[in-house]
């Protein structure tokens, strides 16, 4: 079992009560709780954490994730990029701008710019970690 801790922006214990019996209910997830001012998930060992995180976005919630700004090669077709990307289980999401070869990824909590740049290269080749910030994401609906 693995725990992922999450920040979020905002502080009503009854979200997280409806939130675990919701993602409790999908499976690949054991208990969602409250630790102080984080949300713990305990996660099954094969549960892909980014692809939970995608699913509390989207369910309204706003989380501080990690942002990984980067550049790469320009002219690589945008939608295969973000989807290559997003499969990965530590990429919760991802953009990428083929005019420029710039793009972020945002990834699940406490994954080491090694690893993100290592993610990165497995996908895009040769690519250079521009920045790196903790940013509120939610999902934008409209």
């Amino acid at each position: 079992m693995r725990r992922l801790v999450l920040t979020p922006t905002y502080s009503s214990y009854g979200d997280v009560e409806i939130l675990a019996d919701f993602l409790v209910a999908q499976g690949g997830v054991y208990n969602i709780y409250r630790e102080g001012d984080k949300i713990v998930v305990e996660l099954a060992d094969d549960a892909p954490p980014g692809e939970i995180i995608r699913q509390i976005l989207d369910l309204g919630h706003e989380l501080a994730l990690p942002v990984y700004v980067f550049i790469a090669k320009k002219g690589m077709d945008d939608r295969v990029v973000v989807k290559r990307l997003e499969q990965h289980p530590f990429i919760v999401a991802a953009e990428y701008y083929p005019r420029s070869g710039r793009g972020a990824v945002v990834t699940v909590p406490d994954v080491g710019k090694e690893v993100v740049e290592q993610i990165l290269r497995g996908v895009l080749g040769e690519v250079v970690v521009e920045s790196f910030s903790i940013q509120p994401i939610r999902k934008s609906y409209g």
